[in-house]
């Protein structure tokens, strides 16, 4: 049912945040033979071996992904996510361009402005301008609701130093807490590919804070608040 879903992320979550990797295993097999779980089961794999840094396992979970038709999105998302997490931004950018370009703008920009901040972050910076301006242009007003294009496109704005990090994440904090660690995350870019890097490292500590769920982009602000 969706309160025992509920239920179940929310011990495995505290699982997570007290690095109590046996139990969070537990669960795993609890559920794995479940058809009901299987998909959340199948994420929360993931989430565990990335976490416990064990990137040849990780690789195992999603070329078994890559050949299903109904996972290979979540697959390459996660595979984006992870080469960000591990600080590889130019493969991050080429794994996007490859594998996710054309199923996220359509569904999802906001890996759109990821892989712009990767441009920018591995020194492609005009390439990573011309991403982020077609990025802009092209968040659908017609499929996205208000708050959550707004958020999006505040964003962008912050990753080009068009308004300050304050901003933005006051429009991120209007969709909700899923945007605001991104947003962190993003303007932490920003500040950083302009030198300000004192301030760079408080949004990306700010980031990693608002990573409540532990997912993405936590690792990643991590890193780089620790730089």
């Amino acid at each position: 049912s969706e309160d025992m879903g509920i239920y179940w992320l929310a011990n495995w979550t505290l699982a997570l945040a007290s690095e109590d990797y046996s139990t969070a295993e537990g669960m795993l097999k609890v559920y794995e033979v479940s058809d009901e779980m299987s998909s959340i089961v199948w994420k929360q794999r993931t989430q565990l071996l990335r976490l416990r840094g064990l990137d040849n396992e990780l690789e195992k979970e999603l070329q078994a992904r890559y050949g299903q038709a109904f996972a290979k999105d979540e697959a390459n998302q996660i595979k984006f996510e992870h080469l960000i997490d591990k600080g590889l931004y130019r493969e991050a950018a080429k794994w996007h361009d490859e594998h996710l370009s054309s199923f996220q703008m359509a569904k999802e920009p906001l890996y759109s402005l990821y892989s712009a901040a990767c441009l920018m972050l591995s020194g492609d910076g005009a390439e990573g301008e011309k991403r982020l301006d077609q990025t802009l242009s092209s968040i659908p007003a017609n499929v996205l609701k208000d708050t959550r294009r707004a958020s999006l496109l505040a964003m962008a704005k912050a990753l080009k130093r068009q308004i300050t990090p304050d901003a933005a994440v006051r429009e991120a904090t209007k969709e909700g807490l899923k945007d605001v660690k991104h947003a962190y995350f993003l303007c932490g870019v920003g500040c950083l590919l302009k030198g300000e890097t004192l301030m760079a490292k408080k949004l990306f500590s700010q980031s990693a804070r608002a990573s409540v769920d532990l997912e993405f982009p936590r690792q990643a602000a991590l890193r780089q608040a620790a730089r």
